[in-house]
């Protein structure tokens, strides 16, 4: 008994330090279809973000882990939030008008998952 008190103790914290992972920016991610989805940005919202939001969301949701995010639709008018905006994220190569770039301001730039998650590592870091 004592021994599974242990385990899940520690699958409850470490469940606590996924979902502070994934609310570091408290975005909104909306569905958009089966390889895309938004990231609606908030007010004073800057790019970090929003990339760490869509490689959060590749990792957790869409169980991706590798490979690359796509800017599918610029940051502009939301598709899933009126009165908002947002970036469309795709999981899939889209046509470029920006390539390797960690700009949401054209569509077809993209970052490695990996490069896109630092986003996120920088924000715990400058929390501490």
């Amino acid at each position: 008994m004592k021994h599974l008190t242990i385990a899940l103790t520690l699958a409850l914290a470490a469940n606590v330090a996924d979902a502070k992972n994934s609310l570091l920016y408290r975005l909104d991610i909306n569905t958009v279809s089966a390889t895309s989805y938004e990231v609606v940005q908030r007010p004073g919202g800057g790019i970090s973000g929003i990339w760490c939001a869509a490689a959060d969301h590749a990792i957790k949701t869409l169980g991706i882990d590798r490979g690359r995010i796509y800017v599918e639709r610029a940051l502009g008018p939301s598709l899933t939030s009126p009165g908002k905006k947002g970036v469309v994220f795709s999981t899939r190569p889209v046509p470029a008008e920006a390539s390797g770039s960690s700009s949401v301001r054209s569509a077809g730039a993209n970052l490695r998952v990996g490069h896109a998650i630092q986003f996120c590592r920088d924000k715990t870091a400058t929390d501490r």
